[in-house]
């Protein structure tokens, strides 16, 4: 039987033998379930007044501390991985803005709706496939929707009426499992018709500035920042586990 010792912070634990333990009962008094209460029976060294008493610990404390500990682990296991994703993702941002700028005339801000859209559609590639599989699908919806609108002649009630039905077409998307989020087809969606107004093309446009292309690049640009920054992060991660705790440390 194994005791701690609850006269001391850092009071050791002590092994009794069975002829030192035997008889050993902890239990509760009738008044209630109060230290005072606390009465045990059993032969020296386990009480011996008026020394400090000695209380048998239950097993569930030493099964609580486990289970704390190990959520404390946990704890500072998604502290890391957070803070390696604030740099990957901080540095690949700033290459992202400056390649827009300077080499791809394209919107960073769908970029970024599509880097939000592979996280939130669960990362990895897995996440990656299904994000770029559901802003495309709104990239085409909104395309045709665009162009109906363009056939009609434009106008209010025939630009409403167009988006109702291609809202619509949305939502009936979302049934083919690979399309399941809504938002993210709503996000290429929204990215297309945003680019309209960002590159000043229609959506006829006959050239490489095209507004669907120019979204549909942009999100596929998008998701590769996405994963990449995903990747970096856990190898940052990784690196840091396989550090060696110094002596003395936990």
């Amino acid at each position: 039987m194994t005791c701690r010792d609850l006269g001391g912070a850092d009071a050791e634990e002590s092994a009794y033998s069975p002829s030192e333990s035997k008889g050993l009962m902890c239990r509760f008094g009738a008044a209630g379930p109060f230290l005072g209460d606390l009465s045990c029976q059993g032969t020296p060294p386990f009480y011996s007044a008026p020394q400090r008493v000695n209380f048998c610990l239950p097993e569930f404390w030493h099964e609580f501390r486990r289970v704390m500990r190990t959520r404390s682990q946990r704890s500072v296991l998604a502290m890391r991985q957070l803070d390696a994703l604030s740099i990957s993702i901080g540095v690949l941002g700033g290459v992202a803005t400056l390649m827009t700028a300077t080499v791809l005339t394209i919107p960073v801000w769908v970029i970024f709706i599509a880097w939000a859209s592979f996280f939130i559609l669960g990362a990895g590639a897995d996440g990656m496939v299904r994000s770029i599989a559901s802003n495309l699908t709104g990239i085409v919806i909104a395309s045709l929707t665009l162009l109906i609108i363009h056939a009609l002649g434009g106008g209010t009630a025939v630009a409403a009426v167009a988006v109702g039905v291609g809202s619509a077409a949305m939502v009936q998307a979302s049934k083919i499992p690979l399309l399941s989020k809504i938002p993210a087809i709503v996000w290429g969606f929204a990215s297309t018709v945003g680019a309209v107004a960002a590159t000043g093309h229609g959506i006829t446009t006959a050239s490489i500035n095209n507004p669907a292309l120019v979204a549909a690049l942009s999100m596929v640009l998008g998701a590769v920042f996405g994963i990449a920054s995903e990747y970096w992060g856990a190898a940052m991660t990784t690196r840091a586990d396989a550090e060696p705790t110094p002596e003395g440390q936990s």
